[in-house]
């Protein structure tokens, strides 16, 4: 029997655990039809990982990049 990183149990016959009401639902199913959560993927929770870094280290470097331009205007509004 297999893991998925975000812990449900991938079985032999195509089914999978639901991480909140722990009954057996289909492996490709995205919603529980016991619980009616939505259950992600691991590939949609590591694309959404993934995405979440780029911007984040995107909107750094385009504030970096604010600051360093804008260095003389900063200080004399802030001191």
């Amino acid at each position: 029997m297999n893991t998925s990183s975000n812990n449900q149990k991938l079985g032999e016959n195509g089914m999978k655990q639901c991480p909140y009401c722990k009954e057996q639902m289909q492996d490709d199913a995205t919603t529980c039809p016991h619980c009616r959560h939505t259950v992600l993927s691991s590939n949609a929770l590591l694309n959404f990982l993934i995405l979440a870094v780029l911007f984040s280290a995107m909107f750094l470097a385009l504030f970096a990049w604010f600051v360093k331009a804008n260095a003389k205007i900063l200080v004399q509004i802030f001191g």
